[in-house]
């Protein structure tokens, strides 16, 4: 039997926290199908995806703040075409610089959330939207007890105003947030605290599907990608070394930044009680370790 959330309470405060349930097709509305590199499956979800990318450049046009986009969606925009159906857009911010875009966002008609599987299982792909404030957003007890269990993102989505509700009908419906958290000394960290180069900060700017698209640096992008064990991630990281996207350079950056990864990550299993998410942790960093010689088998 599913677990029961209470009943969403009404929008209170400056950033109206309540929750509504959003179905997969509400907030993903691409289809995937068996195999996303498939040329029918890209035409077939061309109009979706061509709408997704102009609406974010036409959202992001004005900002004066860094953004930048991450994921697969980096490849497709360097590639100047789909390389494959993407799922949905992932976006990078400042932690610093987080009221400045929500004020902007919500000129605009965007909001943040956190989202969260409606129950364990979660197998539908539909969502509990929970909306918060960019203050909520660096707070470390934010999620608590089951919300946090069933954490799966943080996102920004179009809203309806008054009401505050998903809007599914705007081409830019939602995307994926990261947060690139700024330290007392200014340095700027990734997964587990790890410090990043500030060389990692800088993009490039790209015009794809006649908008401008704020791309994010390659090794940053890669460190990002190579720890998830996904079969379209593995082709990913392999398309974007055989393309020349990331360099010599890049890649002897990479490397040491991955290895403090690796050693805090030994820290974070020894500590883990769950047996499941140890085994889990482990295989990633194993995957994690097997890519990194691909890549250095693609780059040289």
């Amino acid at each position: 039997m599913k677990e029961q959330i209470e009943e969403l309470p009404k929008p209170e405060g400056p950033h109206a926290k309540w929750r509504q349930d959003v179905k997969r097709e509400e907030w993903i509305s691409t289809s995937m199908g068996d195999n996303p590199e498939d040329p029918g499956q890209i035409e077939q979800n061309r109009e979706v995806m061509d709408a997704r990318i102009k609406g974010l450049g036409e959202v992001m046009k004005d900002a004066d703040f860094w953004w930048q986009l991450d994921g697969g969606m980096n490849i497709s925009a360097q590639e100047g075409e789909y390389v494959r159906v993407h799922a949905d857009i992932d976006i990078s911010l400042k932690s610093e610089e987080l009221e400045k875009a929500e004020e902007y966002l919500k000129e605009r008609g965007y909001g943040f959330f956190v989202t969260y599987k409606r129950d364990r299982e979660g197998e539908d792909g539909s969502r509990v939207f929970r909306r918060v404030g960019a203050a909520d957003l660096l707070r470390e007890d934010m999620l608590t007890g089951e919300e946090k269990d069933r954490h799966v993102s943080d996102r920004i989505a179009a809203i309806d105003d008054p009401t505050g509700k998903i809007r599914n009908d705007a081409g830019f419906v939602s995307a994926d947030l990261a947060i690139v958290e700024r330290d007392s000394d200014g340095h700027y960290r990734g997964r587990l605290g790890v410090v990043m180069p500030d060389e990692w900060m800088a993009g490039r700017r790209i015009e794809f599907k006649g908008v401008e698209i704020n791309l994010s640096h390659p090794a940053r992008f890669m460190f990002n990608k190579i720890i998830w064990d996904r079969p379209h991630d593995r082709r990913d990281i392999e398309r974007y070394a055989k393309a020349g996207s990331i360099t010599l350079t890049d890649l002897t950056e990479l490397e040491p930044v991955l290895d403090e990864l690796f050693s805090r990550t030994q820290s974070e299993i020894a500590q883990e009680n769950d047996e499941n998410k140890r085994n889990r942790i482990i295989r990633r960093i194993e995957y994690a370790k097997e890519m990194l010689g691909k890549l250095h088998e693609w780059v040289y």
